[in-house]
């Protein structure tokens, strides 16, 4: 799956629930719920409500549950391909991200952080790095602050992009940029997913969203 259409599954996703939450306060204007009854005692449709637009509502709701869960399917699958299992590898519970540095420990896999980088909004978090992992070798360290992922980034929290968005952008040996924040120093590295015996996964680290 390429990132241009993880971007369109995760705002897909997005504009079903806007419109999931319209359709359930248009049934509650009708002082409905999925599951109220429809007709009376009798059998008949019921005179103190508007039936024909509260199915409308109801049978709109289950469709787009369906999509909904259809696109999340998607998109975990995309997750479990890019984080959780490399080539020939077994599969994970948690998401471990391992990265490796395509270059040496020197200084030129290390930069400081420019004023543009001070605009950029947190959107992820390492929770933990396993040792010896390309992740742990590349320098990366539990609490660093994700501020871009391969050109993924937000200048704004309402913007910020949804950790779905990312596994199309892990590639075997293909270099990525990514931006942290460690206390007040802001960090540039570039590096290179790949998998390893001692780590699962092409990354080696584990993140949370903010």
């Amino acid at each position: 799956m390429s990132r241009q259409a993880a971007l369109q599954l995760d705002t897909r996703r997005r504009e079903i629930d806007e419109e999931l939450e319209a359709l359930m306060d248009v049934l509650r204007s009708h002082n409905s719920t999925l599951t109220s009854p429809l007709v009376d005692d009798e059998g008949f449709p019921r005179a103190d409500l508007d039936v024909h637009a509260i199915r409308i509502a109801r049978n709109r709701i289950a469709m787009l549950r369906n999509d909904r869960v259809d696109i999340t399917n998607q998109m975990a699958e995309a997750m479990r391909l890019a984080f959780l299992e490399p080539p020939g590898g077994g599969a994970s519970s948690t998401m471990p991200n391992g990265f490796s540095s395509s270059v040496d420990d020197s200084a030129s896999s290390v930069s400081s952080s420019s004023a543009v980088h001070n605009t950029l909004k947190p959107f992820a978090q390492i929770n933990s790095v396993t040792p010896d992992s390309p992740a742990d070798q590349a320098g990366l360290r539990q609490g660093d602050v994700l501020l871009s992922f391969a050109g993924l980034s937000a200048q704004d929290p309402e913007d910020a992009p949804s950790l779905s968005a990312l596994p199309p952008l892990v590639v075997e040996s293909r270099q990525i940029e990514i931006i942290v924040k460690r206390g007040s120093e802001i960090l540039t590295l570039q590096l290179t997913p790949r998998p390893g015996a001692g780590h699962r996964g092409l990354l080696g680290c584990h993140l949370l969203p903010l």
